[in-house]
């Protein structure tokens, strides 16, 4: 054997330890996680909620608790929208509010009805572990597909699950997790193109617009894609299940805006646990001296910021020879874009940015894609609360930059290998 082969084998083995290393240090902390959220259900609370900057809460689910008690006032034939019951932090402490989410949300929870609270909240958070799993399953399979550095699943799962966003996720009990699953069915769908895929995609894409509003930007992505049928599927999607409630459509668009109206120019201050761009464009512009742009409302804002962004990335991934390796971290960064949107954009969302960076970061990349890289660790982190409200905010919006950069990366690079593959068969055809 010459020294090249013994280098090559020795840094081979070295590769393989380190891979196993990482594999066995990310199967200690699922076990960790396990043991969190054993302690967690036992005492209705995040048990390291104390040593994270998670805003905390008396008790597990509290979101949750809004679909679980509204469901009980649907199935008896009354009206949540009008009002419905909800238990408090105490025993025996119950108050009225009126339900606030579109009609689509109630079905999907009327399971709920089947069992006690506590096996409901259990059943919740096992469902919601699911398609997280399934979420990073697909990002570890997405970057085997490109070539990229081989991340142990194990060590994936791990940071994903102890991730800032499904930690938030997860303790409020929100189902933007829903959205995720429709996701994923949407990009699986969307691997082939026969009617029955299409007709699936958007059904899928429908649906997830239905459940949370902000994945209607589903149907740009279907469009830049050249998509057309799948598209017109999400339409029809839309307006069917629109039809089927009218009332509680209309009833969902009156309660939506009273409870929105808590934003953070509302409060006067960057929230560190939101990243809106429509419901902070008043303190943006003031905080980057463009107060002339205040008479803007907040969803255009959002347009000037983010909209750029989503026809340049979609560009390149429409131009790409082979876009199918890259619908899962397109779409995943589309959803995270959308979430800017809404004028209350808790950060619980965020975790669709936190997949798509998972699905295209390498480590063979550029030293300064590394360094950007940092203002995605800030938030992603759980444990400490880095900087103002204001310093949060940027680093979340500029993260959004970043991940489309990342994305429109591995786009371009398909496009060389492409260019490269054809010349070489062009080469070999001649030669």
């Amino acid at each position: 054997m010459n020294i090249p082969e013994t280098n090559r084998a020795s840094a081979g083995s070295s590769e393989r330890k380190t891979r196993l290393g990482l594999a066995i240090g990310g199967l200690v902390l699922l076990a960790f996680w396990v043991a969190v959220w054993a302690i967690s259900v036992k005492k209705n609370h995040l048990a390291m909620g104390k040593f994270t900057y998670i805003p905390p809460f008396p008790i597990l689910g509290c979101d949750f608790d809004i679909n679980y008690y509204a469901i009980r006032t649907w199935i008896a034939g009354g009206d949540p929208y009008q009002g419905y019951l909800r238990k408090g932090i105490g025993p025996s402490d119950y108050f009225a509010c009126k339900y606030d989410h579109p009609p689509m949300v109630l079905p999907l929870f009327s399971w709920c009805i089947l069992a006690p609270h506590q096996i409901a909240l259990i059943l919740w958070l096992a469902i919601q572990t699911a398609v997280f799993s399934l979420a990073v399953f697909t990002c570890w399979r997405n970057r085997k597909e490109m070539g990229l550095f081989s991340i142990p699943r194990p060590l994936l799962l791990a940071v994903t699950l102890f991730s800032y966003p499904v930690l938030c996720e997860m303790e409020r009990g929100n189902w933007n997790v829903l959205v995720l699953f429709f996701l994923l069915g949407t990009v699986w769908a969307l691997q082939g193109r026969s009617l029955a895929r299409d007709f699936l995609a958007g059904g899928c894409a429908g649906i997830a617009a239905w459940i949370k509003v902000y994945p209607a930007l589903f149907v740009f992505g279907l469009l830049a894609l050249r998509r057309w049928r799948a598209a017109v599927f999400f339409g029809l999607t839309v307006l069917l299940i629109g039809l089927a409630d009218v009332q509680g459509a209309q009833n969902f668009s009156a309660n939506i805006k009273e409870s929105a109206q808590l934003t953070p120019d509302f409060l006067g201050h960057f929230s560190p646990w939101s990243h809106t761009i429509s419901g902070s464009w008043l303190l943006f512009c003031r905080d980057v001296q463009l107060k002339w742009l205040e008479r803007l409302p907040g969803t255009a804002g959002w347009g000037l910021l983010v909209f750029p962004l989503i026809l340049w990335v979609s560009y390149w991934v429409a131009k790409a020879p082979e876009p199918t390796r890259l619908l899962y971290p397109y779409f995943l960064w589309l959803a995270a874009s959308a979430t800017y949107l809404p004028p209350i954009a808790n950060d619980y969302n965020l975790f669709f940015l936190l997949l798509a960076a998972l699905a295209v970061w390498d480590c063979r990349d550029k030293i300064i894609i590394h360094v950007l890289m940092i203002f995605l660790l800030i938030w992603w982190q759980p444990i400490w609360l880095i900087g103002s409200g204001k310093f949060l905010y940027y680093s979340k919006l500029a993260s959004l930059g970043i991940t489309a950069l990342i994305l429109t990366i591995r786009a371009r690079e398909q496009i060389t290998q492409y260019g490269e593959s054809r010349e070489v068969a062009v080469a070999w055809t001649n030669g």
